[in-house]
């Protein structure tokens, strides 16, 4: 039968490639020799980076890697890394092995403690790529429960809140993620890569992970000034560290949207510019970047220049599908009623009502709401029924939203009223109503 180093080595000479190409950027090419030679077994990281070099699907090791005296942290990992590629079924079964691993020998409390620590976190990753939201969030509070019991562990402890916090968003929502995702920020920013007892890389990807989360919660909660104190405040402690000195595109987009909503347009425009400049982008990041730039083209007065930015991002929807489709659709009909195109801007409005996204957390309120908010200018201009109009912003006034989007929606019912020229009664019984719904907001 063949080993890992076997199978290794085969695939490598068949590809034509040297120790050194091969192990570039994933190992040194003596690592990979003792690998070759059955002298060291990969960790299940260093396999599946491999696996990906030689374009060889991470299962044509399954039986040979499970085969080799490969310990319970590696046989946990490894169903990590399947889980990761969509080999649901080989990572529950090296789940299994890793129990079985446990039961034949003789363990001391440390480490039974650090394998139900571990196995939980496979076990909630294994279900969160199921989809099984629920139940990973269940399983995850475990294992925040077992990495409490090591409140010295800050790794593991802030993995630990992160993982809850961001299962949280599909299951409870933004505002209950929150709380997980502040926890363990706090914890993540006192560790230093050069300092932890887990490996560096692993920690730089946790510090970038966190903050991505709790910057895409803020935003999503409207709350842009804390947003980009976050990204600032992080970006000093990654200049200490040394480390992460360009954010990956996420952290930049969510900075750009806080940007956005604090209306400093000029600063936004440059952060999702910049990651528009870049080679490689998410596809999601791309069409949510010309989505916002559509809006800043729009803001500045250039509807006709945001139609071009708005159009090019839903002809990528339409190809890669997300949870977009709404909010580009709403700007796109918004650009349309602005160029006084009411039948155009009806046609996109009736689009927005049908679309179904594809997100766990679709469809999504307030784009809800600012598709309602646009049908109720549409119908003013119209000359349609009013009270279908007010009707709309009722409508999205019993919508969850934030307390900003509420009080936008009030001053909409004020400006509806204004430019539908009802009587002064009830411009002013509107603006009584503002009142006792933003106290003090008419004080000088």
């Amino acid at each position: 039968m063949s080993t890992i180093s076997d199978l290794i080595r085969q695939f490598r000479t068949e590809r034509g490639l040297s120790q050194a190409k091969l192990s570039a950027g994933i190992c040194s090419r003596s690592h990979l020799s003792h690998i070759e030679s059955g002298r060291r077994l990969p960790s299940p990281h260093v396999l599946a980076k491999l696996s990906d070099r030689l374009d060889v699907a991470l299962i044509e090791f399954f039986d040979e890697y499970l085969g080799s005296a490969i310990h319970i942290a590696g046989c946990l990992q490894f169903s990590k890394e399947l889980t990761k590629r969509g080999y649901c079924k080989e990572a529950e079964s090296a789940l299994d092995a890793s129990k079985q691993i446990i039961q034949q020998g003789i363990a001391d409390p440390e480490t039974w403690y650090k394998f139900r620590r571990d196995y939980k976190d496979a076990l909630g990753y294994w279900h969160r790529h199921q989809g099984e939201h629920e139940a990973a969030l269940s399983i995850y509070r475990e294992y925040l429960e077992l990495c409490s019991r090591r409140p010295s562990n800050q790794y593991h402890l802030a993995r630990a809140h992160f993982v809850v916090g961001n299962n949280a968003i599909y299951v409870e929502g933004y505002l209950k993620a929150k709380q997980p995702l502040l926890l363990a920020l706090s914890h993540t920013l006192s560790l230093n890569p050069r300092e932890s007892t887990v490996s560096s890389q692993l920690v730089i990807e946790l510090h970038e992970k966190i903050v991505q989360a709790l910057l895409h919660v803020l935003v999503r909660l409207k709350e842009y000034a804390v947003t980009k104190a976050l990204f600032q405040m992080t970006r000093l402690r990654w200049a200490e560290l040394g480390i992460l000195e360009e954010p990956n595109e996420s952290i930049l987009l969510n900075a750009g949207l806080s940007f956005l909503g604090l209306g400093e347009i000029g600063e936004a425009k440059k952060m999702f510019q910049e990651i528009l400049s870049r080679k490689e982008i998410d596809p999601s990041n791309r069409r949510a970047c010309l989505a916002n730039l559509g809006l800043i083209h729009r803001i500045m007065g250039k509807p006709q220049r945001a139609l071009a930015v708005l159009k090019e991002a839903w002809e990528l929807y339409q190809k890669q599908g997300g949870w977009q489709g709404r909010a580009v659709i709403n700007g796109i009909a918004q650009c349309y009623l602005e160029l006084a195109d009411y039948e155009e801007a009806a046609n996109w409005v009736n689009l927005a009502e049908d679309i179904q996204e594809s997100c766990p957390h679709a469809p999504n309120p307030e784009s809800i709401a600012q598709t309602l908010v646009i049908k109720s200018k549409l119908l003013l201009h119209l000359n349609e029924n009013e009270n279908e109009g007010l009707g709309c912003l009722e409508e999205a006034e019993h919508l969850e939203l934030t307390d900003e989007s509420r009080w936008g929606i009030a001053f909409e019912r004020l400006r509806y009223r204004i430019e539908a020229k009802h009587s002064l009664t009830n411009i002013v019984n509107e603006l009584d109503t503002l009142e006792r719904r933003l106290p003090g907001l008419f004080l000088l």
